[in-house]
């Protein structure tokens, strides 16, 4: 087996695919790969390996209700993070990313709220996410692989709405970075800046926005976003100013293979 896994790790390395800044290697050549505990798979083969005493209180945090055994609890021996109100709640674990969660009359469960999605379970199944995560995977929803918010070399992005016909993406373009540019053949677009300053190409036109100021993309028309980071005051800390834009898109919402790219950021 051993043969087999650093085979399969190999194969996957080197039929790698580099992404602007991230490199992927070949999914399917890692999916070969067997799994196997890093006790079998080296420590108990390796001739040169020294072990010494350690009292710690490890734990690998391998679960929520694990997690809820190493964090600091409440009268109650409730945990919780964000903002979240228990009422006649008892050993729960209860995380709030992004609204007020409120557990009422409960006992030893789980809740997990980020923004896209919901888990509730009962504390003693909460190693049984996993179960949700195939079931995910085998009806080909996008949960399991991205969050709602997708991480790029140049900042990151959001979806907040969408669609049959339109879409609504919140973006973030760190300074002196820019977006890939790009042509889209079936949808428009409208670019909103929220906060700082943006330099835009737009076939042969390079213009500047600022804050509440927007532009209308046509079909098939090109389009690159440069940050210009600019100062307003002495205070400003010119290396950690971030632009922030809202881009609405109108049209067919084709995978991301179906846009031209002609340049690669």
């Amino acid at each position: 087996m051993l043969r087999v896994i650093a085979q399969s790790i190999d194969a996957a390395w080197l039929d790698r695919r580099v992404d602007q800044a991230f490199i992927r290697p070949n999914p399917e050549a890692f999916e070969d790969c067997p799994a196997a505990s890093v006790d079998y798979a080296v420590m108990e083969v390796a001739s040169r390996v020294a072990v010494v005493p350690l009292s710690a209180g490890w734990s690998d945090i391998g679960s929520w209700q694990s997690l809820w055994a190493v964090s600091d609890k409440d009268s109650d021996l409730n945990v919780s993070k964000g903002d979240v109100i228990f009422e006649n709640t008892v050993n729960s674990l209860v995380f709030a990313e992004n609204r007020l969660v409120t557990v009422l009359g409960l006992a030893e469960v789980v809740v997990v709220e980020t923004a896209d999605a919901v888990l509730v379970a009962a504390a003693d199944q909460s190693q049984q996410v996993k179960v949700v995560v195939d079931r995910l995977q085998d009806s080909g929803r996008e949960e399991h692989l991205l969050h709602r918010r997708v991480n790029r070399p140049w900042g990151w992005y959001e979806t907040v709405d969408e669609g049959p016909k339109h879409k609504t993406k919140r973006i973030g373009v760190l300074p002196g970075q820019r977006l890939s540019l790009q042509k889209h053949a079936h949808r428009a677009e409208h670019w909103v800046v929220v906060s700082g300053v943006a330099r835009v190409t737009c076939d042969d036109q390079v213009f500047e926005l600022v804050e509440n100021q927007s532009t209308y993309i046509p079909k098939a028309r090109r389009i690159v976003w440069r940050i210009r980071v600019r100062c307003y005051s002495r205070l400003s800390r010119c290396n950690r100013v971030l632009i922030s834009v809202r881009m609405i898109l109108f049209g067919l919402m084709m995978p991301t293979a179906e846009s031209k790219g002609i340049e690669q950021y």
